[in-house]
């Protein structure tokens, strides 16, 4: 009877009180999105960012190609743009096939002396593990966000390297954000370049314009960057603003600068090392003879192209680093690719492309022949001629400096 009577004198009690529910506050965040990243406007983009980060919780993502600077990827093969990177606290970047380029080894040393996320959840190594970061999760409060990377174009020519794979992407965002999601509530993932995003349960992408769904797309000039202040709730997004900022309307940030001026030094000191004097103007066929020649004696049977290495002529006079790199038309590294004799015979039925062997070798239809040529011959002449290369360990004007400054012929 004392039960049944406690039960009824509880129940009256629950029913006269209202119990109340309270939600989570509300959590802005700034996400500072910047297109390809123009070295020489970073210390403006740092005075913008650090100011935002005053006033409340920041994300900076670097979208597009960090890379794109000739001269400082020629010198410093990467690893000066990483360094920027780290001492202005970038949080992620997409990686693109623009690394790749630098070669695996290099590639991966970079991404570990990288104080942020290289995101790329669909570019692997040869035993299916992500190259980069599979993702990066943030908390905000009470809020986390977690973010992926992806590689929209199958095409790209530089997806051949040997000992990596490139994963579909919208296999990759099924089999990364089923995890992303056990550790965060909001999801977002970077998509380059421009395409279509598969929609598996996104709350926001970094990219193009996407239907449906929330998109923060870079700033489509140098001189801006776009501001996203998400209204965070939930686990869900309830709102935001965009703002564009431009990078001209404040000052730049002195220490960045400083940073800036000590690499441009280093720049300067090997650009203006001396290779050789020329005595005579070099036009592009004798150099593109030498080059050619003395690449040959470096254990290659072979050198394929359509087109001349370099735009320019060189000399009389001194020819630096620098020179040499700006009238080479590809200073990177060169591909190195094993072909059999059909398939090379194929290639030349093409009246642009020329062929030097080494000296003494022959070619039969069912032999193998390690040929060197460029990233972008390969791009005209596609699978199936060219299924994977390798990348030199050196980068070609390093190789063509040696050659130039051992030049048994008369320059």
């Amino acid at each position: 009877m004392r039960g049944v009577l406690f039960a009824v004198v509880s129940g009256a009690l629950t029913a006269g009180c209202l119990v109340k529910v309270s939600r989570p506050a509300e959590q802005v965040v700034s996400i500072y999105i910047s297109g390809n990243l123009d070295l020489g406007k970073l210390p403006e983009a740092v005075t913008i960012v650090r100011s935002g980060r005053k006033s409340k919780p920041c994300l900076w993502l670097v979208y597009g190609n960090v890379l794109s600077d000739r001269l400082a990827t020629a010198f410093a093969d990467g690893v000066a743009q990483v360094r920027l990177l780290n001492a202005v606290g970038v949080d992620a970047i997409v990686l693109g096939p623009e690394w790749l380029e630098l070669g695996l080894e290099q590639c991966r040393q970079l991404i570990d002396e990288g104080q942020f996320y290289f995101l790329g959840a669909n570019l692997v190594d040869s035993l299916g593990e992500p190259l980069g970061h599979p993702f990066m999760l943030k908390r905000f409060g009470s809020e986390v966000l977690g973010l992926t990377g992806i590689w929209l174009d199958s095409t790209d020519t530089r997806l051949y390297l040997s000992g990596m794979d490139f994963v579909p992407a919208d296999f990759a965002i099924r089999k990364t954000l089923p995890l992303v999601r056990q550790r965060a509530r909001i999801l977002g993932v970077m998509a380059r370049p421009d395409g279509n995003v598969p929609d598996s349960g996104l709350d926001f992408v970094v990219g193009e314009d996407q239907e449906d769904m929330i998109t923060l797309s870079p700033a489509d000039e140098g001189n801006r960057i776009a501001r996203f202040d998400l209204v965070m709730q939930d686990g869900r997004i309830m709102d935001y603003a965009t703002k564009v900022e431009e990078l001209d309307a404040v000052e730049p940030d002195s220490m960045t600068l400083a940073v800036l001026d000590s690499i441009q030094a280093v720049f300067d000191s090997v650009g203006s090392a001396l290779i050789t004097n020329a005595e005579v103007r070099m036009s592009t066929e004798t150099l593109n003879r030498v080059l050619i020649r003395g690449y040959l004696g470096k254990g290659v049977d072979g050198f394929i192209d359509d087109v001349s290495l370099l735009t320019n002529a060189l000399g009389p006079g001194p020819v630096t680093n620098k020179k040499l790199v700006n009238v080479l038309r590809n200073p990177g590294r060169r591909v190195l690719v094993t072909l059999s004799g059909s398939a090379i015979k194929s290639l030349l039925t093409d009246s642009s492309v020329k062929l030097e062997w080494r000296r003494g070798k022959k070619m039969t239809p069912e032999g193998q022949y390690r040929l060197a040529t460029s990233l972008d011959f390969i791009k005209r002449h596609p699978k199936p001629v060219f299924k994977r290369y390798e990348l030199d360990r050196k980068q070609f004007w390093m190789i063509c400096a040696d050659i130039l400054a051992s030049a048994e012929e008369k320059l």
